[in-house]
């Protein structure tokens, strides 16, 4: 089965309001309603990981 996602950078200041989360550390994200919001620290990794299970 096909899927298909867009991804889209957001500013921190909106990560913070929809997910109420700051981070320390390499990722993290959090499933909220019909969204994934992924925090990346782009210093340490240059990749994001998302488990599909999480986008149904």
């Amino acid at each position: 089965m096909e899927r298909y996602f867009k991804i889209t950078e957001i500013p921190e200041s909106e990560f913070v309001k929809k997910t109420g989360e700051r981070w320390i550390g390499v990722q993290t994200y959090v499933a909220l309603d019909d969204s994934i919001y992924i925090g990346v620290d782009c210093d340490m990794t240059s990749r994001m990981v998302v488990e599909l299970e999480d986008l149904e």
